[in-house]
């Protein structure tokens, strides 16, 4: 057995899109906030509660913003493994991204 390294584009096409995927996608998107009570004055109110964007959102934020189209599969209902689901895929205009270009291109947005 020899010692080789893999690039990127080697990694992207064996370690696949996931459940790990979308959490490491998530992470790097704003949260959503839900408004716990109106403003009303002199009301004392709950904090407003953030969540992570679920997959549905993560995909309309990649088409919004990035012109991404993308697939994520999560796995089966509440399955916490990041291993759960088939391949994420990523395109735009019918060129096929890696995830490692999604990230890099999330990065680009936010600027860092």
């Amino acid at each position: 057995m020899t010692n080789e390294m893999l690039n990127m584009k080697q990694l992207d096409k064996i370690s696949g899109g996931t459940n790990g995927e979308y959490k490491e996608i998530r992470e790097l998107l704003p949260m959503i906030t839900v408004d716990n009570y109106p403003d009303i004055d002199g009301a004392v109110g709950l904090e407003d509660d953030k969540y992570h964007m679920n997959p549905d959102e993560v995909r309309g934020w990649l088409k919004s913003k990035l012109g991404i189209d993308a697939k994520i599969d999560v796995g089966g209902f509440w399955n916490p493994l990041s291993s759960a689901g088939s391949r994420n895929s990523y395109s735009r205009n019918g060129q096929v991204l890696s995830h490692s270009k999604v990230i890099a291109e999330i990065h680009n947005y936010f600027g860092k």
